[in-house]
Protein backbone atom coordinates (compact mmCIF):
# COMPACT_ATOMS: atom_id res chain seq x y z
CA UNK A 1 0.00 0.00 0.00
CA UNK A 2 2.45 2.54 1.08
CA UNK A 3 4.33 1.34 -2.21
CA UNK A 4 1.73 2.54 -4.32
CA UNK A 5 1.45 5.57 -2.41
CA UNK A 6 4.28 6.84 -3.07
CA UNK A 7 4.53 5.72 -7.13
CA UNK A 8 0.59 7.64 -6.99
CA UNK A 9 2.31 10.53 -5.57
CA UNK A 10 5.08 10.74 -8.43
CA UNK A 11 2.85 9.85 -11.20
CA UNK A 12 0.24 12.50 -9.98
CA UNK A 13 3.21 15.04 -10.78
CA UNK A 14 4.45 13.89 -13.60
CA UNK A 15 3.91 16.24 -16.61
CA UNK A 16 3.68 12.65 -19.01
CA UNK A 17 1.11 11.87 -17.17
CA UNK A 18 -2.53 13.11 -19.15
CA UNK A 19 -4.62 15.81 -16.63
CA UNK A 20 -7.44 13.39 -16.90
CA UNK A 21 -6.26 11.01 -15.48
CA UNK A 22 -4.93 12.70 -12.45
CA UNK A 23 -8.94 13.26 -11.75
CA UNK A 24 -8.99 10.08 -10.18
CA UNK A 25 -7.36 10.52 -6.82
CA UNK A 26 -8.64 14.12 -6.75
CA UNK A 27 -11.94 12.61 -7.19
CA UNK A 28 -10.68 10.02 -4.08
CA UNK A 29 -9.94 12.67 -2.01
CA UNK A 30 -13.19 14.53 -2.27
CA UNK A 31 -15.09 11.00 -1.71
CA UNK A 32 -13.19 10.55 1.68
CA UNK A 33 -13.32 14.88 2.65
CA UNK A 34 -17.36 14.33 1.99
CA UNK A 35 -19.79 13.84 4.42
CA UNK A 36 -21.25 11.53 1.83
CA UNK A 37 -20.91 8.17 2.18
CA UNK A 38 -21.55 4.85 1.19
CA UNK A 39 -21.62 3.51 4.64
CA UNK A 40 -21.98 5.82 7.39
CA UNK A 41 -19.21 6.58 9.27
CA UNK A 42 -21.52 6.05 12.40
CA UNK A 43 -21.06 2.83 12.52
CA UNK A 44 -18.01 1.90 14.27
CA UNK A 45 -15.19 -0.04 12.25
CA UNK A 46 -17.57 -0.04 8.93
CA UNK A 47 -17.98 3.40 8.77
CA UNK A 48 -14.27 4.08 7.51
CA UNK A 49 -13.84 0.49 4.83
CA UNK A 50 -15.82 2.31 2.54
CA UNK A 51 -13.27 5.37 2.35
CA UNK A 52 -10.47 3.45 2.75
CA UNK A 53 -11.56 1.04 0.33
CA UNK A 54 -12.67 3.61 -2.12
CA UNK A 55 -8.94 5.43 -1.88
CA UNK A 56 -7.31 1.94 -2.43
CA UNK A 57 -9.27 1.52 -5.24
CA UNK A 58 -9.15 4.83 -6.97
CA UNK A 59 -5.39 4.25 -6.41
CA UNK A 60 -5.00 1.20 -8.18
CA UNK A 61 -6.90 2.40 -11.26
CA UNK A 62 -4.92 5.78 -11.28
CA UNK A 63 -1.66 3.48 -11.34
CA UNK A 64 -3.06 1.18 -13.94
CA UNK A 65 -4.40 4.27 -16.03
CA UNK A 66 -0.92 5.65 -16.31
CA UNK A 67 1.18 5.01 -19.10
CA UNK A 68 2.73 1.89 -18.82
CA UNK A 69 6.42 3.17 -19.65
CA UNK A 70 5.95 6.15 -17.29
CA UNK A 71 4.52 3.65 -14.25
CA UNK A 72 7.94 1.08 -15.05
CA UNK A 73 10.07 4.19 -15.09
CA UNK A 74 8.85 5.89 -11.65
CA UNK A 75 8.88 1.84 -9.96
CA UNK A 76 12.09 1.11 -11.10
CA UNK A 77 13.19 4.85 -9.30
CA UNK A 78 11.78 3.60 -6.47
CA UNK A 79 12.95 0.65 -6.40
CA UNK A 80 16.79 2.05 -6.33
CA UNK A 81 16.05 4.43 -3.72
CA UNK A 82 14.72 1.50 -1.51
CA UNK A 83 17.75 -0.87 -2.40
CA UNK A 84 19.89 1.90 -2.36
CA UNK A 85 20.80 1.90 -6.16
CA UNK A 86 20.10 5.30 -7.63
CA UNK A 87 20.82 6.09 -11.28
CA UNK A 88 22.06 9.10 -12.10
CA UNK A 89 20.63 12.32 -12.51
CA UNK A 90 18.26 11.07 -9.81
CA UNK A 91 16.84 13.02 -6.97
CA UNK A 92 17.46 12.22 -3.66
Amino acid sequence: MLENLRLAWRLFWDRNVNASTKIIPLLAVLYVLSPVDILPDVIPALGVTDDVGVFILALDFFIRSAPDSIVRHHRDILEGVITGKRRNGDPE
